[in-house]
C-alpha cells in the first residue's frame, strides 16, 4: 500500500475508546458509536488491539472504515491465536480467515502488527521465516520481540534484524524508559510497570514504515527528554 507523500508522520493512540476522554476527547454526550469518528478527527492513526482477542465481524470492519477519513491508518494486531498460541506455525486457516474479514479495511491499515510473546525467542527464528514467506505481500507488517536475547546486540538480535531487512517487514520500536521512570504510586503506574516489556531501544530501521511504540510518563513535562533524543 502507499502512505500519502504529505503525511510523513502518523501520530495516536492505542486505543480509540477509553470512557475518561468524555470530559476531553469526545465531550459528553458523545456514543459509544461515535468515538472513532470524534477521534479521528484529532489523530490520523490507532492502534487496534480488539483483534488480538477476537476477529471481528466483517460488520464491525465496515463501520470502522465508515467511520474514518480516506487518510487514515489503523494498525491492527494479529490475533493472538496466531502469534502466540500458535507461535506462527500450523495456521495458515486462521491468517486467511483473519485477513478475509478485514479485506474492507485494507486500504486504511498502515502497519499489520506481529506482536510474539517474550518466549518466543532466538530458536523460534525459522518459524519467522516461514511466517514471513507466507504471508500476503502487498501489505505492510511491523514485528514487536520482548525475548531479551533479541535486544543483546548478539548474534540473535543480528539473524533477527537480517531477517525482517530480507522481507521488508519493520522491526517495531519499544520506547518503555518513560513508565518506568515514573514512580509505582498510582495504579495506572504500576499495572504499567506489571504488563509492559521493560527492553532496552534499539532504534533500527529494518524496511520504510518503522513504528515507535511510545508508553509515557504520567506527567507530560516529564517525557520531555525522551523525545528529545
Amino acid at each position: 500500500m502507499t502512505i500519502p507523500t504529505n503525511r510523513p508522520l502518523f501520530l495516536g493512540l492505542a486505543m480509540w475508546s477509553h470512557n475518561q476522554w468524555l470530559k476531553s476527547l469526545y465531550g459528553s454526550g458523545c456514543k459509544n458509536s461515535d468515538r472513532l469518528a470524534r477521534y479521528a478527527e484529532v489523530f490520523n492513526t490507532v492502534e487496534g488491539n480488539t483483534t488480538f482477542y477476537a476477529t471481528p465481524a466483517i460488520t464491525t470492519v465496515k463501520k470502522w472504515h465508515d467511520a474514518t477519513p480516506s487518510d487514515f491508518r489503523f494498525t491492527f494486531k494479529l490475533p493472538s491465536t496466531i502469534t502466540h498460541q500458535s507461535q506462527l506455525m500450523h495456521c495458515d486457516q486462521l491468517l486467511a480467515d483473519f485477513f478475509n474479514v478485514m479485506v474492507p479495511l485494507e486500504s486504511k491499515v498502515g502497519l499489520w502488527k506481529i506482536q510474539l510473546p517474550a518466549n518466543f525467542g532466538p530458536d523460534a527464528l525459522p518459524a519467522l521465516k516461514k511466517f514471513l514467506q507466507k504471508i500476503p505481500k502487498h501489505l505492510t507488517y511491523g514485528v514487536e520481540v520482548r525475548h531479551y536475547a533479541f535486544f543483546n546486540k548478539g548474534e540473535a538480535e543480528k539473524a533477527l534484524n537480517g531477517l525482517l531487512i530480507e522481507h521488508q517487514a519493520n522491526r517495531i520500536i519499544m520506547d518503555s524508559r518513560p513508565v518506568f521512570a515514573a514512580p509505582p504510586t498510582s495504579e495506572a503506574v504500576i499495572d504499567a510497570h506489571q504488563k509492559k516489556p521493560h527492553v532496552p531501544v534499539h532504534a533500527i530501521a529494518t524496511a520504510m514504515q518503522p513504528m515507535i511504540r511510545f508508553i509515557g510518563h504520567p506527567e507530560d513535562l516529564s517525557n520531555d527528554p525522551f523525545f528529545d533524543n
